[in-house]
Order: structure tokens, then sequence, then C-alpha cells
């Protein structure tokens, strides 16, 4: 209590007066409302504060995630985009009448149903609120994030995934008719090179298998605009929180 209402209070008690005793009693309830709503205000404070740390550090974990999921497409796209070449490469040479089998061919021929997988890293998402991501205030984005993951990288997960693995699984037994199995792993050949030429089920399962590649290629390529329209997203709100 300030020393001035002490000596006040020292004051109206050896002169008491009503008029006294009200002002006196008036100031104490004042002094104590004033202490309360202080109180009240750094705590209310420290709880945004709080909140603002959590948003932001979750907004940072989503950014990092996000970015890893970024660069696992691109890079399931770079390796299709390969495989999609190969498999041109041993259609033209199987389209050549006057093509000749050459060793380096075991691993093409190896390599025509090779696939990659994608599981996205989520752990960011996954920890926050079980309610929602109502930690993060900003509602439009809140909805971005949520669409592209319970959607967008799950509809990768579950269809681009298992539609490679049903390819596989589909045409695998044509193609072992037809190729033998080389002395390393990943390497396949043919029998007869000019004989597998005729074998027009060997053809339609390879220029089938090259335009499901394709299109495989291009769903995880439509992801990847996206995932980046997003991660700007999220860098702008970091940008905001901090000024």
């Amino acid at each position: 209590m300030p020393i001035k209402l002490w000596k006040y209070k020292i004051i109206a008690l050896q002169n008491p007066t009503l008029k006294k005793l009200i002002l006196y009693s008036m100031a104490e309830v004042l002094l104590v409302v004033l202490g309360i709503l202080l109180a009240l205000e750094v705590h209310d404070w420290k709880e945004s504060k709080k909140i603002i740390i959590a948003e932001n550090n979750t907004l940072i974990g989503l950014h990092e995630y996000l970015s890893q999921n970024l660069s696992k497409i691109q890079s399931i796209v770079r390796r299709d985009s390969l495989r999609i070449i190969r498999n041109q490469k041993i259609i033209d040479l199987l389209k050549d009448p006057y093509s000749n089998y050459q060793p380096e061919y075991d691993s093409l021929f190896g390599q025509i149903l090779e696939f990659d997988v994608f599981f996205s890293q989520r752990l960011s998402y996954e920890t926050i609120d079980n309610n929602g991501i109502v930690v993060i205030r900003n509602e439009q984005l809140r909805t971005k994030i949520a669409y592209l993951y319970d959607y967008a990288l799950t509809e990768l997960e579950r269809q681009g995934n298992s539609s490679k693995q049903q390819l596989a699984m589909q045409s695998e037994p044509v193609l072992n008719r037809y190729l033998e199995t080389g002395k390393k792993f990943g390497q396949k050949f043919p029998n007869d090179f000019q004989r597998l030429k005729q074998e027009q089920e060997f053809m339609n399962h390879l220029t089938n298998a090259r335009a499901h590649q394709r299109m495989f290629m291009e769903y995880f390529k439509s992801n990847i605009p996206k995932i980046k329209r997003v991660m700007l997203d999220i860098e702008k709100e970091l940008v905001s929180i901090k000024n």
C-alpha cells in the first residue's frame, strides 16, 4: 500500500469523520480493483504469448514436414520420368528390325516395373489438438492445411501407391513369361531377343506400363503446386506473427 495512503489512514483514524472514512474505503477498494485488473492483464499477456509461441512453433514444424514431402514427391517424379524414358527405349529397340541385344539392356528390362511408394511426413500435423488445428488462428490457413493433409496427401498415399502396386502385380506374370532373371539384382533379359520382337502380348504390357507410369508421374506432379502454395501461406503467416 502506498505510503500516502497509510498517512491518510492514520489521519482518518486520529480525526475520524464519515467523509474521511468513506474516502479512505473507496481508495482501498480502488487499489484492490486496480491490483486485480493488473494481475489479469499480466496473466492474459502471458497466455497470449504462449499461444503465439505455440502457433509459431507449429507452423515452423508444418513447413518443415511439407518441405520434406515436397522433396519426396519431386524425387519420385524425377525417377518416374527416367523410367518412362527407359521403357520407351525398350519399345524403340523392339520396334527396330535391325537392333541387336546388348548386355547393358539387362538393367532396362529388369526395371520395367520398378516404382516408388510415397508416405507423407505428418508428425507436426498429427500432434496438433485432437479437436482440430485450433492453435493456428488463421481460419483460412487452417482449412488449407487440413485439406492438404486429410485429402490431397492421403489420396496420394492410398491411390497413388495402390495403383502402382496393382500395375506391377498384373504385369509381372506376363513379363516373367518372356524374361529371365539376370545375374545381378534388378536385371532381366530375354532368352531370344529377336523372337521377343514378335510377341505382341509383351509389347502391349510394356506400352501399358509406360502409359500408367506417365499417368502416375502427372498425378504426383499435380500435388507439387498445392504443397508450394500452402508452404508460401505458412511463410506469410509466420511473418505476420513476427510483426
